[in-house]
């Protein structure tokens, strides 16, 4: 019969018939499921080898990352005499002004130190954004990394 109660569920039915499926089944609701913990926005290693020191970035830098950019930083410049640092960009999807601020900061460091920062595999994106800032001038920049570790072997 159409329009009889028993062939019709209330919407209130529905939720709760799916939410008591998806208990038995094991199975997390889905509004559930898209609440997992993300990634990390930002991540950053840091490699010592020989005379110089690489600092691999990935991620959004933005300022909640500065601090342990900084610390990483300061940990590579610390560890050679004079501070020969490269730091790959190349998994950097982007980044803010104060992230900018600390790898300018570096870079500074390393040539006060009379050492040097390379910067590389900055993609369009970056280097567009270095552009646009006037930094694209400031920053020593190499393809890749092994391109900008013989440069700093070689001196060029």
């Amino acid at each position: 019969m159409l329009g009889s109660s028993s062939d019709r569920r209330r919407p209130d039915d529905t939720a709760s018939a799916d939410l008591s499926l998806s208990r038995d089944s094991g199975r997390e609701p889905e509004s559930q499921e898209r609440c997992s913990a993300p990634e990390p926005a930002f991540a950053v290693e840091l490699v010592l080898d020989g005379h110089y020191a690489v600092v691999l970035l990935e991620g959004r830098l933005e300022q909640a990352g500065c601090t342990l950019l900084q610390e990483k930083l300061a940990r590579a410049l610390a560890a050679r005499y004079p501070a020969w640092l490269v730091t790959d960009v190349s998994a950097l999807e982007f980044a803010d002004s104060f992230g900018l601020a600390v790898l300018l900061g570096a870079d500074r460091h390393a040539r006060a130190s009379g050492g040097r920062m390379i910067v590389s595999g900055a993609g369009d994106t970056l280097r567009a954004l270095l552009a646009r800032r006037g930094l694209d001038a400031v920053f020593e920049m190499r393809a890749t990394v092994g391109e900008a570790i013989a440069d700093l072997y070689l001196g060029r």
